[in-house]
């Protein structure tokens, strides 16, 4: 496990939860998936280019999405709108950003692509690559942050 990965990804969320949810996170126990892994009913996912590249994945129900959603908002939300959803795709792309940014003080630069919305539990293959799996706890539910990475074959320098 790369642990300027996991900081990154970790301070961000703090961070970005903090500041624009008013709510605090607690980390769980980190971990990795081989093979594949599990997604729940609703994840953003944003795919990462560059030097280094991957897929970041924001996992969690559709209560918690809404719990996010309606937060950032400033409202109580009952159902998964496109506003709710633009909501949730942007706390995931603040979170990607400020993580893009502290890789890159740990020189492990990337830029990030638009973030994608991913509906319906489903399995994600990922080869036989292994991705790391961060879980945060927060008084609206739970978040799972999966991270894969690696240094592009493409790219140089």
């Amino acid at each position: 496990m790369d642990v300027n990965i996991i900081n990154a990804f970790l301070v961000a969320a703090y961070e970005v939860l903090g500041k624009e949810l008013g709510i605090s996170a607690e980390k769980g126990r980190i971990g990795t998936h081989k093979d594949f892994f599990n997604i729940s009913d609703f994840t953003i996912r944003l795919t990462i280019k560059g030097k280094n590249e991957g897929i970041v994945w924001y996992t969690m129900t559709e209560r918690t999405a809404l719990a996010f959603a309606g937060k950032m908002m400033d409202t109580t939300l009952t159902t998964m709108d496109a506003m709710a959803e633009s909501a949730i795709a942007e706390l995931g792309s603040m979170i990607s950003g400020l993580a893009a940014m502290q890789l890159d003080k740990a020189s492990i630069a990337c830029t990030l692509e638009s973030p994608v919305i991913m509906k319906g539990k489903r399995a994600c293959m990922l080869g036989d690559a292994t991705a790391l799996a961060i879980p945060l706890s927060t008084p609206l539910g739970h978040l799972d942050i999966k991270v894969y990475l690696k240094k592009s074959p493409h790219k140089t320098e």
